[in-house]
């Protein structure tokens, strides 16, 4: 699969978290391939970034992997009156998980950096961008949570939702 999409320029698949019943979730995100190393055995190591979230509109098989149809989703627009106090909430989160994170282990922290890099910044602004800002992605994949949590947030529409999902998570795992 991972020759295919390398092979047909698109560098793009779909990931999802797999479940019992059908196979795998109603919600994914698309992978760009950064990098492929091809291992002696004939298996791949890839190096993937994520680029956009979607849900599953329908499902097949195809070569013996699992496919479907998808509908990219995006972030709701946050409203003229709401900017302020998300951009707040977000400055408040970002401290509060950046803190969390320097509270961990050391072996831990230079794990994290080496596999997913520095917590990113926060951005300039929150107004534009459909996937909410990068730091957010970067912490829920670094923070220990079930995957239901992990797809519950990636199913999440408002910013100020997956925010406040954050903060309840970090305080768990304070």
């Amino acid at each position: 699969m991972m020759r295919k999409c390398v092979e047909s320029g698109s560098k793009q698949f779909g990931m999802c978290i797999p479940i019992q019943e059908n196979g795998f979730s109603e919600y994914g995100c698309m992978l760009e391939i950064q990098e492929v190393l091809v291992l002696c055995d004939g298996r791949s190591a890839i190096k993937t970034i994520g680029m956009r979230r979607f849900k599953v509109i329908s499902r097949s098989m195809r070569d013996g992997y699992n496919t479907g149809k998808v509908q990219f989703i995006k972030d709701e627009e946050l409203q003229d009156d709401e900017i302020d106090e998300v951009t707040e909430l977000q400055r408040s989160i970002y401290e509060q998980a950046a803190d969390w994170f320097n509270r961990q282990r050391s072996r831990f922290r230079s794990q994290v950096i080496e596999h997913y890099g520095t917590m990113p910044a926060l951005p300039e602004s929150l107004q534009g961008l459909s996937d909410g800002p990068d730091w957010i992605w970067w912490i829920i994949a670094i923070t220990p949570m079930f995957d239901h949590e992990k797809l519950q947030c990636l199913s999440m529409r408002t910013i100020r939702e997956r925010l406040l999902f954050i903060q309840r998570s970090i305080q768990q795992n304070h």
